[in-house]
C-alpha cells in the first residue's frame, strides 16, 4: 500500500515523539490553517521546540567524484563504486545517488538508494556495491569513468542547526521535544515560533539561519549567503527569546 504524497492532519499530530516509524522520511503533513510539517528521525540530542533544525550531515568524501568501477548498465538496480571514506552503517538508508560526471547522458541524473540497511553500509574500498530502489533503476548506461555523489536522506537523522557552519540545509523548526532515535515532525511552512536574535530585526524582513548561536534565526549579513527560512512577524526583546516567524522553508 502506498502513502499519499501529502497527509492532511490536525492538532496535535505535529507533536509526535515516537519510537515507531509511522511515515516515510520527509512525508509532508498539512493543517487546514496552512501550516506544513515534515517527518523525520532525531539523529542526536533532543530537538527543542522553536529551534532551527538541519538535515543529516553531508560527508565530504562521499558527496562527489566517487568512481564507478563497473560500468552501470540500463536496468541495473545496483552500482559498484570505489568509495574513499568509512561511513557509519546505514548512513545512506533511503538517501540519494547523483551522477556528477559521465561521458554519457547518465550525467545529471539522480537515483534513490534502497532503504534496506545491509545494502547501505559504506566503507573505504573498491567494489562496494550500492543497492538502488527497485523502482528507480539505471536509465542510461555509464562507464568505469562515471563519477557519482552520495547524499543521505536529510530527514533520517535530523540535528540542531549548529553554530557558525551548516553541514546540510535547514529543513524545519522543531515543534516539540523529539528525543534521540525517535520520530516526529518539524515545521516547514506557516506561522511558527522561532529562537531569534533581536539586533536589526524588523517585521517583514527575511529571517535567516545566521548561525550566531545554534538553532537561531536573525537578519542576513552583508554577504547574504545564509539560508532564508521565513519572514519576521514580531521582534523579540532579548536574543534567545522567540519571535513569530512565517516559515517559507518548503
Amino acid at each position: 500500500m502506498g502513502f499519499p504524497n501529502i497527509v492532511n492532519g490536525s492538532i496535535p499530530l505535529h507533536l509526535e515523539n515516537s519510537t515507531t516509524k509511522n511515515a516515510p522520511f520527509g512525508q509532508r503533513m498539512c493543517y487546514a490553517d496552512g501550516r506544513r510539517f515534515a517527518y523525520g528521525l532525531c539523529g542526536a540530542t533532543t530537538l527543542i521546540s522553536g529551534d532551527l533544525i538541519q538535515g543529516k550531515a553531508l560527508v565530504s568524501g562521499d558527496y562527489t567524484d566517487v568512481v564507478t568501477d563497473v560500468a552501470p548498465a540500463i536496468g541495473d538496480t545496483s552500482v559498484s563504486l570505489t568509495t574513499t571514506t568509512t561511513t557509519a552503517a546505514n548512513y545512506y538508508n533511503d538517501g540519494w545517488m547523483h551522477v556528477n560526471l559521465a561521458t554519457t547522458l547518465l550525467e545529471g541524473q539522480t537515483y534513490k538508494i534502497k532503504e534496506t540497511g545491509s545494502h547501505a553500509v559504506f566503507a573505504a574500498e573498491a567494489g562496494h556495491v550500492v543497492q538502488l530502489n527497485a523502482m528507480d533503476p539505471i536509465r542510461v548506461a555509464g562507464t568505469t569513468a562515471t563519477e557519482v555523489g552520495l547524499t543521505p536522506n536529510e530527514f533520517n537523522g535530523m540535528i540542531l542547526a549548529p553554530i557558525t557552519t551548516l553541514t546540510s540545509r535547514v529543513i524545519g523548526v522543531a515543534q516539540a521535544p523529539i528525543t534521540n532515535a525517535k520520530y516526529g515532525y518539524v515545521q516547514t511552512w506557516g506561522m511558527s515560533c522561532v529562537n531569534s536574535v533581536t539586533t536589526s530585526v524588523v517585521v517583514g524582513n527575511y529571517a535567516d539561519a545566521i548561525l550566531a548561536a545554534a538553532g537561531r534565526v536573525g537578519i542576513a549579513d552583508g554577504a547574504s549567503i545564509d539560508q532564508s527560512v521565513g519572514i519576521f512577524m514580531s521582534v523579540p526583546t532579548t536574543a534567545g527569546e522567540h519571535a513569530a516567524v512565517f516559515l517559507i522553508i518548503d
